[in-house]
């Protein structure tokens, strides 16, 4: 069987992915806040490359009427002759008279007070105020409760040792040790931790953590503390026929106290305690209801708009100048 080569004619379907395609790609693959970071940086590497300032349209009306009120001013001035008396328009207290009348002009109280738009704002502690974290927040309340001064050393020591639930993670004789107090103040300072709020914190475990509430919450009732205890799972698996076999009670009391269990009691105290600093999301999108449509919109809140940077353009259209043509004679 003989080789030979030829040339041959066929068709086919190929997909070829261009530089151009390549980065649509991957900007689209961006969320609002990586695709600003990814303009600014390409801004910086590439000179060519510049973005619009962003200008409220409000600030941006406000400035021409100050403009005009003060081109107003300044011929009023010069008509009247204060100009000549001495009132320069460089001076700072006409241009601080000014400002006033623009400030009066516009609704603005300067002290503080009402009528301008920063009503409509939160104040300034409201935005700059944090929420004490767990640990912080029962250490206050210890200081205020009436208690020996072992179970106090106790108190602090559990306190300082809550996992995020809220729960005790360490045996309580180890915090006996630590306290350098007997079990009885050990014991005497987890009761006084789990009366405070949130009620429960430093229970060694979930369901240690629910009987104590049940014995606060409901200090008569005589099937909570069973229940919690010994069905707990079948409460999970809403095993409700068996848990009333077991505790001789009607199906439908068993499914009230569940109820009373998922709504009344908090199985993880501590979670609603954080040290950890709030993590704010932008949206990338605004979807809303107009006239009966929905409507997408693109929040290009501090998104540049970018442009090719009128300079460098200039550069590129701008033909060198022609070199002169030199010449020799030879004498």
């Amino acid at each position: 069987m003989g080789l030979e080569m030829k040339p041959e004619l066929g068709l086919r379907q190929q997909l070829s992915l261009t530089p151009q395609l390549k980065q649509a790609i991957k900007l689209l693959q961006l969320s609002r806040l990586e695709l600003v970071e990814q303009v600014q940086e390409e801004m910086t590497e590439n000179v060519m490359l510049e973005g619009d300032v962003y200008v409220d349209d409000e600030m941006s009306d406000g400035l021409q009427k100050l403009n005009e009120r003060a081109q107003s001013l300044q011929k009023d001035a010069a008509e009247q002759g204060n100009l000549a008396a001495g009132a320069d328009p460089n001076d700072l207290g006409f241009w601080e008279k000014l400002l006033q009348e623009h400030f009066a002009f516009k609704g603005w109280n300067q002290s503080g007070g009402g009528g301008g738009r920063d009503e409509d704002l939160p104040s300034f502690e409201a935005t700059h105020s944090t929420s004490p974290s767990l640990y912080q927040h029962l250490h206050d309340q210890l200081r205020l409760e009436s208690c020996t001064d072992g179970e106090a050393v106790a108190a602090e020591i559990i306190i300082n040792n809550l996992d995020p639930n809220g729960y005790l993670a360490m045996p309580l004789a180890e915090v006996a040790a630590a306290a350098d107090v007997d079990m009885d103040d050990a014991e005497g300072g987890q009761l006084v931790v789990m009366g405070l709020d949130p009620i429960g914190c430093g229970a060694n475990d979930l369901v240690h953590c629910l009987v104590y509430q049940a014995r606060e919450k409901y200090p008569e009732d005589p099937f909570f503390e069973t229940l919690i205890k010994k069905h707990l799972k079948g409460f999970e698996k809403r095993n409700y026929n068996e848990i009333a076999r077991q505790m001789d009670m009607d199906v439908e009391d068993v499914i009230e106290y569940h109820r009373m269990l998922r709504d009344e009691f908090t199985p993880r105290p501590g979670s609603g305690y954080s040290d950890a600093d709030p993590q704010f999301i932008t949206a990338d999108i605004t979807v809303e209801k107009l006239n009966g449509e929905w409507k997408i919109t693109l929040n290009e809140d501090g998104m540049p708009k970018l442009r090719i940077s009128p300079l460098y353009k200039k550069l590129s259209t701008t033909r060198p100048p022609k070199r002169s043509a030199v010449t020799s004679k030879r004498s």
